[in-house]
């Protein structure tokens, strides 16, 4: 009697504890969706707009509007004339691939800036030549993060021929399976309506169709996360199934190689299964067991694959040895550069003449000297949480300001890029609108938790983009979590107001 007395207030602890937890988590959602909304109505928005807007653009802003709510209340019409979900998934499916690939023919975006250097890199590397650029001095040992992507693409050169029509191809594929996954991610956490929405929001969403023609390594490493959250749903969802639970690991460490963002990803599921794993309670046993699976699979992969490339003599190290570490964080707290590139820290490297020890010796020296101010280090962290989170142009400069031909479809859009971007940047916000809403209805459901392995995510990538380096870039592998938020709150206000 008395010890199922304990067990009962040990489930209640834990019971309370989780409701605690989810409540703290969407309000801290709630509050950082609301500050980026905020910070663009009174900031950015003012900026934007101005009186003389073309009669066509306004026409094409009300179209817009008009056509995703007739969307919308087709998507969640639960009347005769529903479409089954294998139907609509094909439809989704086959629309979202034709939209981004008319964009990637259309639009012949030229690689520049880091993605220039991995193109010419890649070419290099696909005759065998790995030692101008890889080695000891070179741009890429410098850069570690870019080796991946650079392979990437010299194996795909290598195959097809130096042409990026194969790159860009693949790119349309890789964002086609994430909105799959979206819809399937969406359909776990909350229900099908949700998911419909959030993966016809995300598949009309204007930068996921323009980075297509850009050489990112996002557009391989953003699938290869989310495929990872995915499995980890439905791990627990589907007790029994290994299956899923030994993919988490390996799908991390790709998604790594590509685009050194695992920590984040794997903290949030660390601390989800740490805090809301198991319906009964929190089993420590299995928790650990499970932690550390994920934790083996991500490590094998990880050495498998650099050591592989030093072995035969690709690369001189390890990806994760980076002989500048506070690179990330003399850009994270430059002032004058908002947190972002600066040429003064880069041309430290050139100074020291790449001197490792001498460069990092003086980039500690400017970073404790930046952090001296608090109240300058506050005012820059909202700047930067302006420059990453509130401007969702990156797609627009990427893809439109260096395309190869000024013609057709580019040109029109790039003569009116402040007009079609204050469009895009509105259904923006619109989502982020929703994803508060989202995130109020989450804290009020208690039958499961999934929804904080989302909110627990963005919170990550906030906080690590508070001390590294920013570009408005940056974002893209964070969308799908607005999405996925954005969908349920369409879904629940609809609900409210039908």
């Amino acid at each position: 009697m008395g010890e199922t007395k304990f067990l009962n207030l040990i489930h209640n602890l834990i019971h309370t504890l989780r409701q605690r937890l989810n409540t703290i988590f969407a309000i801290t959602g709630i509050g950082l969706f609301s500050f980026i909304i905020l910070i663009y109505t009174f900031v950015r928005m003012p900026n934007m707009i101005y009186a003389e807007v073309p009669i066509t653009i306004n026409l094409l802003f009300i179209a817009t509007i008009g056509v995703i709510m007739l969307g919308i209340h087709f998507l969640l019409n639960e009347g005769r004339g529903r479409l089954k979900e294998k139907n609509f998934l094909i439809g989704l499916i086959v629309f979202s691939f034709l939209l981004r690939l008319l964009w990637v023919m259309l639009v012949r975006t030229a690689p520049v800036s880091d993605y220039g250097s991995m193109h010419y890199l890649a070419a290099s590397a696909s005759e065998g030549e790995f030692t101008l650029k890889f080695g000891e001095g070179g741009y890429l040992y410098t850069f570690p993060h870019l080796v991946g992507n650079t392979l990437y693409l010299s194996i795909l050169y290598r195959i097809f021929g130096v042409s990026l029509a194969i790159p860009k191809m693949l790119n349309v594929v890789f964002s086609v399976i994430t909105i799959v996954i979206l819809y399937f991610m969406t359909k776990k956490i909350f229900n099908e309506k949700s998911a419909r929405i959030a993966s016809f929001l995300y598949s009309i969403y204007s930068p996921t169709i323009m980075i297509n023609s850009v050489l990112a390594s996002e557009n391989i490493a953003v699938p290869l996360f989310y495929l990872a959250f995915l499995m980890a749903i439905l791990y627990h969802g589907e007790k029994g199934s290994k299956w899923y639970l030994w993919t988490i690991g390996p799908m991390m460490a790709m998604g790594h190689f590509m685009r050194p963002l695992a920590p984040i990803f794997l903290t949030a599921i660390v601390l989800y299964i740490l805090f809301f794993e198991g319906d009964k309670g929190i089993d420590i046993k299995r928790n650990s067991k499970t932690i550390a699976i994920i934790g083996a699979g991500f490590m094998v992969v990880t050495l498998l694959i650099n050591y592989s490339i030093v072995m035969l003599d690709i690369y001189e190290k390890p990806t994760w040895q980076e002989d500048v570490p506070y690179g990330k964080f003399l850009a994270g707290f430059n002032h004058a550069s908002f947190g972002g590139f600066s040429m003064e820290d880069r041309m430290i490297l050139e100074h020291h003449d790449f001197d490792y020890e001498k460069v990092n010796e003086e980039m500690k020296l400017r970073v404790e000297k930046r952090l001296e101010d608090p109240v300058a280090v506050i005012s820059l962290m909202e700047k930067k949480y302006e420059r990453i989170w509130v401007d969702n142009g990156f797609a627009f400069y990427w893809s439109l300001q260096h395309e190869q031909e000024r013609v057709g479809l580019a040109a029109l859009l790039r003569d009116n890029t402040r007009n079609i971007r204050l469009l895009s940047q509105t259904f923006y916000m619109g989502i982020l609108a929703f994803a508060v809403a989202g995130c109020y209805y989450a804290m009020r459901v208690r039958k499961t938790y999934y929804h904080n392995l989302i909110i627990i995510t963005f919170i990550g990538f906030v906080l690590i983009h508070c001390v590294t380096e920013v570009q408005s870039r940056y974002q893209q592998p964070a969308i799908p979590l607005f999405f996925i938020m954005g969908g349920y709150g369409i879904a629940k206000v609809y609900e409210a107001v039908k």
